[in-house]
């Protein structure tokens, strides 16, 4: 195994888009969507330990997730997760665990690939396939490589990005991007889907050391000030100076701090299916459901109901009749029930919840 290639799973999460399962103590990367009761962070490393090994893997998480993700994967040791000082979003966490993964790995070509904690991958070999051949490109190109899925729907939850028709590899598996588009409103949606080559940005990013600091210093030279402040102060092991000059940082997202401004930016359009799993409707849509296309998570009954999202935490029976389309939840806190069509919503429900004083516990 490479010891020069990690991928870093990005595991924050606010627990608002899938209340009242999920709370700010239990985000959607601990909740259990996978097919055996797994949970999305752990179905995560267990895909990504098959491309770089487990010992190459690093959670970036805050401070409060640190235990819960060492029982989740057992097989992870305390400083394989790296926790923030504070929330500065993407950019944020990728600046301090590539600091962090710098100073432990002084002088090596380290070539890193930022995922998703908690996002839904089809199929698994052709994953693995794309994003080692996005590690090789990148060791060996001046390149920020993006993981980008070919829409199977008019998605405006999404931002998407266009590709050039002419591979930037001899395998044909990377292309240059022509530009990114923000999330759009239906009739655009459905123009990209059809165009061909745009893609949905998974969120994915891969890069070698070298290039995501001279890009950062080419492209966004503001951030990049802020941000070597950040990685001098860490590699020079001086903690009150890193969380001073963390602090400072800008909380914004990668995709605007840099991959927008980079003419470096490429993409492997994946051979597989992905899925951010952003709200409760799409879950029937991409994990495993019964006969009626309903997903269920345990003690439920039901007749004639199809195409729901039904889920009991408690030990007493839940029981549906004859729905369709609906979404119901219960914990020992809370019920909740709603048309899946309104699932986008769900997120007003959970900030009302809470400034009520009312927010499910887990």
């Amino acid at each position: 195994m490479n010891v020069s290639e990690y991928i870093v799973i990005m595991a924050g999460g606010s627990g608002e888009r899938f209340w009242p399962l999920s709370t700010p103590e239990r985000p959607k990367q601990f909740l259990p969507f996978g097919s055996n009761g797994e949970s999305l962070i752990r179905m995560t490393c267990d895909r990504a330990a098959k491309v770089v090994g487990k010992e190459n893997l690093l959670i970036a998480t805050l401070e409060k997730f640190k235990n819960d993700i060492l029982k989740e994967v057992e097989y992870l040791n305390p400083e394989q997760v790296v926790c923030e000082p504070l929330k500065r979003d993407t950019l944020g966490c990728i600046v301090w665990s590539m600091a962090y993964l710098e100073s432990k790995h002084p002088n090596q070509n380290l070539t890193v690939a930022y995922v998703s904690a908690d996002s839904y991958v089809g199929d698994e070999t052709a994953y693995i396939g794309d994003v080692k051949a996005s590690l090789n490109f990148a060791a060996n190109n001046d390149a920020i490589i993006t993981l980008g899925m070919k829409p199977s729907r008019p998605e405006t939850g999404y931002g998407y990005l266009k590709r050039n028709a002419n591979a930037a590899d001899e395998n044909n598996k990377i292309f240059p991007v022509e530009h990114f588009v923000e999330k759009p409103d239906k009739k655009n949606a459905f123009i990209m889907m059809q165009e061909g080559n745009y893609f949905w940005n998974c969120g994915s990013f891969i890069w070698n050391i070298h290039t995501f600091w001279n890009s950062m210093k080419r492209y966004s030279p503001e951030i990049y000030t802020a941000s070597s402040k950040v990685r001098d102060s860490v590699l020079q092991g001086s903690m009150e100076e890193s969380l001073h000059a963390f602090e400072k940082l800008p909380s914004t997202s990668i995709d605007y701090a840099l991959a927008e401004k980079c003419s470096n930016i490429y993409v492997c359009p994946g051979n597989f299916v992905w899925d951010d799993v952003g709200s409760w409707d799409a879950l029937p849509g991409v994990l495993k459901t019964d006969d009626n296309d309903n997903f269920i998570i345990g003690n439920i009954r039901t007749w004639g109901s199809s195409e729901c999202v039904l889920i009991n935490e408690t030990d007493k029976a839940l029981c549906t009749l004859g729905l369709n389309d609906t979404v119901v939840i219960q914990t020992e806190e809370t019920t909740f029930v709603c048309p899946r069509s309104e699932s986008q919503n769900v997120k007003k429900i959970s900030q009302a919840m809470k400034a009520d004083n009312v927010v499910s516990k887990v």
